[in-house]
């Protein structure tokens, strides 16, 4: 049977290099600002989709802007008499 080990385990940074720590006083020593996995220092994906997402009258001005220049009809040319 499995008995789960707490140590060694990896720890994470935002700005540094993952480390392995052996114990709890090796983690203690890393400070603050270290997570047991780098999703702690994921953006939320509400957040994230937030940012790319626009507002529907922004979305359909830019479909509008998309769509080639309508170009002015030519004036219809006067016929000509038969003679």
């Amino acid at each position: 049977m499995h008995v789960p080990q707490e140590f060694p385990k990896w720890k994470y940074h935002r700005e540094l290099p993952a480390r392995i720590v052996d114990n709890a006083e090796q983690e203690a020593a890393l400070g603050n600002g270290w997570a047991d996995t780098p999703a702690a220092f994921a953006e939320p994906a509400v957040e994230a989709a937030a940012e790319t997402q626009t507002a529907p009258e922004t979305q359909a001005q830019a479909v509008e802007e998309s769509k080639p220049a309508k170009q002015p009809k030519a004036p219809k040319q006067p016929k000509q008499a038969k003679s």
